[in-house]
């Protein structure tokens, strides 16, 4: 707001995804340092239900105040939501989570060993299928708008409706964590989120384009409390903030590298093989999870 320009917005992105990173993985081990493990998964869906109610306020609030006021008096609008966290955090209003004890004669490790972790690697493998999805949508899904002709205010409301559908499956997951086992709720989501992206490119309407942002909000909505809970689980004791560290670095490495690559190949050929590429990773994706349910079965068997 005070300094216009490109290379200013530019420097404001790295800081407010630096800021951004650190506030997730510092969250998310707290929720799950400072929950009972019968809790956790819930506890996490509570977590991503406050992220899912800023996503779908934002977009409107954004393509909203873009028409009326522009881009500017936009951005002073939306810093001033950093004020209640910034209180918040100063008082300690907030319960702090004791560090995690190591056990006895535990000398730590490198983050490859995270990596060589048959289970973690799983879930990595899993995870990065769905957050390249995610930088699809957030990358692709306005450009979509664009070309079908929608205006900043109704692609805003495009991508509300897909936040108001990851908050609605969030909002359920109390229900769903008692019900369905994590890896068979992946399955579902990853060919969810491929059938979305499979029709995307016949959505020329609105409507249309609202409902499979809803579809897709859905399948890609649900996955992140089963995953961070089986991460929180998974990872070997005294190191699940290394854990969630490492998946935020390869969400922000994902976010960095793919929006290049979907750039290129959309400019040269369009969006219609982005978005059919996608769906074919998300099928592959969910046969993965397939296998590594049947894997997890047998593990929990044997113990």
């Amino acid at each position: 707001y005070l300094l216009p320009g490109v290379a200013i917005l530019y420097a404001a992105c790295v800081i407010v995804g630096l800021a951004f990173m650190l506030v997730n993985v510092a969250a998310y081990h707290a929720v799950g340092e400072l929950s009972q493990p019968e809790d956790r998964a819930i506890n996490f869906s509570y977590v991503a239900l406050g992220f899912s109610t800023s996503l779908f306020i934002a977009p409107i609030l954004a393509g909203v105040s873009i028409d009326s006021a522009g881009y500017r008096n936009t951005f002073a609008l939306l810093a001033v939501f950093t004020v209640l966290p910034i209180i918040v955090l100063s008082f300690k209003l907030l319960p702090i989570a004791a560090p995690a004890p190591k056990p006895e004669g535990s000398t730590g490790g490198n983050v490859m060993d995270l990596l060589r972790d048959p289970q973690l690697r799983r879930l990595y493998i899993t995870m990065a299928v769905l957050t390249v999805a995610w930088d699809v949508y957030s990358f692709a899904i306005p450009i979509q708008g664009s070309l079908t002709g929608l205006s900043a205010s109704e692609i805003g409301l495009v991508m509300a409706s897909f936040a108001a559908a990851t908050f609605v499956v969030r909002l359920a997951m109390p229900f769903f964590v008692q019900r369905v086992k994590p890896w068979t709720m992946l399955i579902g989501a990853l060919l969810t989120a491929g059938v979305s992206f499979f029709l995307l490119p016949f959505a020329t309407t609105l409507g249309a384009m609202m409902a499979l942002m809803f579809l897709l909000g859905l399948g890609l909505g649900s996955p992140q409390p089963m995953i961070l809970t089986l991460l929180h689980e998974s990872a070997p004791a005294g190191r699940a903030a290394e854990a969630l560290g490492l998946r935020t670095t390869l969400i922000n490495g994902s976010q960095t590298v793919m929006p290049l690559i979907f750039g290129g190949v959309g400019a040269a050929l369009g969006m219609m093989p982005v978005f059919w590429a996608m769906s074919a990773a998300l099928v592959v994706g969910s046969l993965y999870a397939r296998r590594a349910s049947r894997i997890a079965a047998e593990i929990d068997m044997k113990a």
